[in-house]
């Protein structure tokens, strides 16, 4: 998403991340105000090598790896944009791994 922003060559855009820790889970929020996704993206947009449009920079594997990375540690990822060219906003969940007092 940070890498994605550099295609607005003409545009003010802005990057808000947002970092919480809770008791059993830790949560990152990446929003921005870029060309957001279409409602029909959004169910692939996980898929490998996956991009929006032909002209759109990237290999596709942004999404793919990090969807895989979450998975595997038994987080969560959700996306959501109101539509194409209305931003993004993007909610990554992944379980507390801290162990108890007194534990290492």
């Amino acid at each position: 998403m940070l890498l994605n922003t550099r295609i607005f060559k003409n545009r003010r855009v802005f990057i808000r991340i947002e970092a919480n820790i809770e008791k059993k889970v830790a949560r990152l929020v990446f929003e921005d105000n870029g060309i957001g996704i279409a409602h029909e993206h959004l169910e692939k947009i996980y898929d490998m090598f996956f991009r929006a449009t032909e002209e759109a920079e990237g290999s596709g594997l942004g999404l793919y790896i990090v969807k895989q990375t979450v998975d595997k540690i038994k987080g969560k990822i959700q996306i959501f944009s109101p539509g194409k060219g209305m931003g993004l906003r993007v909610m990554v969940e992944i379980p507390n791994l801290t162990p108890p007092a007194g534990q290492s």
